[in-house]
């Protein structure tokens, strides 16, 4: 059985030091440390109980570590540590102030051993204008959905898997799904990632414009280019109606499925 730990960001945590810089290869002793919680608890690491102990350093702050979060999730069989824990952890340089960073995930102790295998790298296919364009012509004949999202858009990832989940329900009847990430450069790794983990169909794309005002002319001149984003498409390529913000699951199906029967 393989033990490993995860730690994706280490804030300046003055009881972690001693894991601080430290690579720990797989199947070696991790030394024992302690978080202290928002609410004066202390969790020891050693106390912990579990085949397969996973700990996660990450910040609502943190756009990449989030979508580490994200992808990591589905190999624990989507579990969460409880709703009511407190999961703020106080930063070194904070000690006796009010400003705190919110954590989503602090330690997740799973009760079966992870399932490891070999993680395709995974990446995206970058896509300007003239790329969108015949991206959406070469769909026709298909409903097409296309979304623009990013790993640092809370709501994009929320919303994501459901259009995945409906794409996947939808897709013998004609509809097609397309992701274009507004990542950076930076955070294609992560964005990928994410994607590979949500099981969206490829390929997969990021949006590489030399103008970002034609990029959006090519896509919706009325787009303010604010995320998370949904245009659809007919089957000749023309859109039909764009979602901007958060996306009421029921009006995209009512108006998919208008589109599929026309």
């Amino acid at each position: 059985m393989t033990y490993s730990l995860y730690v994706s960001l280490l804030a300046a945590l003055p009881t972690a030091s001693s894991i601080l810089g430290r690579e720990f290869k797989v199947g070696a002793p991790v030394a024992d440390f302690s978080v202290t919680q928002l609410d004066g608890s202390t969790t020891q690491f050693s106390k912990l109980k579990g085949n397969v102990t996973l700990v996660m350093f990450i910040s609502v702050q943190c756009p990449v570590s989030n979508a580490y979060d994200d992808h990591t999730r589905p190999c624990l069989g989507r579990q969460r540590a409880p709703a009511d824990r407190n999961q703020g952890l106080r930063l070194l340089h904070q000690t006796g102030t009010e400003n705190l960073m919110t954590r989503r995930g602090l330690l997740i102790t799973c009760a079966a051993p992870i399932q490891t295998g070999s993680q395709a790298a995974g990446s995206l296919t970058p896509l300007d204008e003239a790329g969108f364009r015949r991206m959406v012509a070469s769909h026709h004949g298909r409903i097409l959905l296309v979304d623009f999202w990013a790993t640092w858009c809370s709501p994009c990832r929320e919303e994501l898997p459901k259009w995945v989940d409906l794409h996947a329900a939808q897709k013998t009847k004609g509809l097609g799904f397309v992701t274009i990430s507004c990542d950076e450069a930076e955070q294609q790794s992560a964005a990928a990632h994410f994607l590979h983990a949500q099981h969206a169909p490829e390929p997969t794309y990021i949006r590489h414009a030399s103008s970002d005002d034609a990029f959006i002319n090519a896509t919706d001149p009325k787009w303010s280019s604010a995320l998370p984003a949904l245009f659809l498409f007919d089957r000749t390529g023309a859109k039909i109606q764009s979602f901007i913000g958060e996306t009421d699951i029921k009006e995209l199906e009512r108006t998919i499925n208008k589109a599929l029967v026309s």
